[in-house]
């Protein structure tokens, strides 16, 4: 599967494309050093969804509406950075809660966000 759990017990997964829309198990055995040694195993279910993607935009006047394909229930956010690559994306106010497959966000085009470059991100 290609996972990883760090020190710190962070999980860590980079998801294949073609696993979008299934669910898995992912078990996670650990084992301390003591003597006699311990372990324990704990196991949870993993659905993967669809890979966040930026669906269209619109424009009327100085309005800008992007859309993206979305979770229900789920939080989203643009974020924006000035150059690309970016070092620093800084959140455009506003966040986007997600009722149906597909989430929106409209923006007023001013001179710092019409020279900006826009990602989406998964906030919650």
């Amino acid at each position: 599967m290609g996972a990883t759990v760090s020190d710190s017990g962070r999980v860590e997964w980079t998801v294949p494309l073609e696993s979008s829309g299934s669910t898995g198990t992912f078990v996670v055995r650990v084992t301390d050093d003591g003597v006699p040694p311990r372990s324990d195993e704990k196991s949870f279910q993993v659905a993967v969804s669809a890979p966040l993607e930026i669906l269209g935009t619109t424009r009327s006047g100085d309005q800008w509406t992007i859309f993206w394909h979305a979770i229900p229930g789920t939080t989203y956010r643009l974020v924006r950075a000035t150059t690309l690559p970016a070092t620093e994306w800084s959140p455009v106010p506003g966040e986007v809660t997600a009722t149906g497959d597909t989430a929106s966000q409209t923006i007023v085009l001013t001179p710092d966000v019409s020279a900006s470059f826009l990602r989406v991100e998964l906030v919650r």
